[in-house]
């Protein structure tokens, strides 16, 4: 196609490519947000005395668990919440993909 338009390298780039490998990118994202969350959690139960990951396990040997649960409900959360929102960018970034306009919720 941009042969055919006689397109330089960088409108072939701008005009072609990113917006074709644009929904794989922006899946990509969101699918490494959810393992980057998960990994962050993991490494702060073993090795960080602060954050969230910690505070599951200080709850749990404490006998806390509803404490814990709460904190378990709270990462939840901001799973659905960090998604909606890569959601809600990729939505108004690939406006003109039919993929974005679907339920990928």
């Amino acid at each position: 196609v941009s042969r055919t338009l006689r397109l330089s390298r960088m409108q072939t780039l701008v005009k072609v490519i990113v917006p074709a490998a644009a929904p794989a990118i922006v899946t990509g994202c969101r699918l490494s947000m959810g393992l980057t969350l998960v990994m962050a959690i993991v490494a702060e139960m073993i090795a960080n005395p602060h954050g969230l990951g910690y505070a599951v396990i200080s709850e749990l040997q404490a006998m806390q668990p509803q404490r814990m649960f709460a904190y378990v409900i709270f990462i939840g959360l901001l799973s659905i919440a960090l998604n909606a929102g890569l959601l809600w960018v990729s939505r108004h970034i690939l406006r003109s993909h039919r993929w974005a306009h679907a339920d990928h919720a």
